[in-house]
């Protein structure tokens, strides 16, 4: 039995013939590649999603809380203002901030051209930090404060961001003075300058809005200092944007409806969802064909050696003892892989998250480079799953030992 098992161990290290040596490197580089896409791809699912989103939060909030009424989506049913309402919303647990916001359809109106655009407007609660990643030129315009209101009421300011889309499309540029109409009765006008340009690369956005002062719109609407468009709820965590919603519609005037974003921009959410979808499908089928990969390759080498498996059947290895060889010298192949895999996916990411050498055309993916996010939970449970299938399949060639007859084996030996 000793001399059984000493010989045994020997089998690890024999040599393979040209043929099965050659199965076995192709075995282990698609591994390696299998596992290097994987890493690249939810790498880039990752980042991709969280730009987005990123995008979609940094101009739009969390949380929208609008008139329950049914109304226009351009120009909403209006609400009070209520303080009360806004310190109490701002105590839960999983807010960050709460901003009152307005919002008017107008044409926006330069020598050569008209747009129809919304202009949203804020006052001092606007979380300009938020917003300034989206700032491509100039500065963010000035909004009347409730102190300046307080003493002049009719006090508003005139200064705007566009999109940088709107300025290329109507040859507009920063310190430009453009004239908003608004299609009213009686129909009415403001002059106002360009003080930045914005970009988000989301065309529902930048083709739309341009961002002003709520004094303007209140006194363009009659509306005084007690009604707003609605309010945007910033949550501490994005994926708690539902029960915040939630909360809030738990606390709010029954008049009041808190929607997520989500419900808001379905679509744009959707389309996440979507490609998660299909790199979910693209790692379920990379992980299948490493295990066919690799029970293709030990039951090759079980054949190879099956004059070796008799001549230790013969001298009183036990087919568990068979087994076991071969499913170690596959896993022993499979760490090898697992390594190589890690260190050449990582490497691409590191190298895209660097010099973002590898572009993207803004137009129809939002943004303008391939992003990368570090999700190193996500690396990890790759590679519990490439090693763990792998661990299943190479149970199914250790059978084949099982199978093999000493007389039949030492035949022709």
């Amino acid at each position: 039995m000793n001399i059984a098992l000493f010989v045994a161990n020997r089998l690890r290290h024999s040599p393979a013939t040209t043929f099965s040596g050659s199965i076995v490197r192709i075995a282990q580089v698609s591994i390696a590649l299998g596992l290097a896409i994987m890493v690249v791809s939810v790498a880039i699912l990752q980042g991709y999603q969280e730009t987005i989103e990123g995008k979609v939060y940094g101009f739009d909030a969390h949380v929208h809380v609008q008139s329950y009424q049914a109304s226009s989506q351009t120009e909403p049913l209006p609400i009070r203002q209520d303080l009360g309402s806004e310190r109490k919303w701002r105590k839960l647990p999983l807010v960050a901030h709460v901003q009152p916001f307005g919002l008017k359809p107008a044409l926006l109106k330069t020598k050569t051209a008209v747009q129809g655009i919304l202009i949203k407007g804020y006052n001092q609660d606007w979380d300009t930090a938020t917003f300034r990643q989206h700032l491509v030129a100039g500065r963010m315009p000035i909004v009347a404060s409730q102190q300046i209101l307080a003493l002049a009421p009719d006090t508003e300011c005139h200064q705007v961001l566009i999109s940088s889309k709107l300025a290329t499309l109507l040859e507009l540029k920063v310190g430009d003075d453009v004239v908003l109409y608004f299609l009213q009765n009686p129909p009415r006008f403001r002059k106002v300058v360009i003080t930045g340009l914005y970009e988000t690369s989301l065309e529902e956005f930048d083709t739309q809005f341009v961002i002003g002062d709520l004094a303007m719109l209140r006194n363009l609407s009659g509306w005084g200092d007690t009604l707003v468009s609605g309010y945007q709820v910033m949550a501490k965590d994005p994926k708690s944007a539902p029960q915040v919603a939630e909360q809030i519609n738990q606390e709010a005037d029954y008049k009041l409806l808190a929607q997520p974003i989500t419900a808001i921009h379905p679509q744009l959410f959707d389309w996440l969802q979507l490609i998660s979808r299909n790199v979910e499908v693209l790692i379920v089928l990379i992980t299948l064909v490493a295990c066919f990969n690799m029970c293709s390759t030990l039951l090759i080498m079980i054949l190879e050696r099956t004059k070796m498996i008799g001549v230790l059947k013969a001298l009183g290895a036990s087919n568990y003892h068979l087994a076991g060889i071969f499913f170690y010298t596959g896993m022993g192949m499979i760490l090898r892989s697992v390594l190589w895999g890690n260190l050449v996916g990582l490497g691409l990411c590191w190298v895209q998250y660097q010099f973002r050498f590898v572009p993207l055309d803004a137009a129809n993916y939002y943004i303008a480079y391939v992003p990368i996010a570090w999700n190193w939970s996500g690396v990890l449970i790759l590679n519990l799953v490439v090693l763990a299938a792998s661990a299943l399949a190479l149970l199914l060639p250790g059978l084949a030992v099982g199978s093999v007859r000493v007389s039949k084996a030492l035949r022709f030996a």
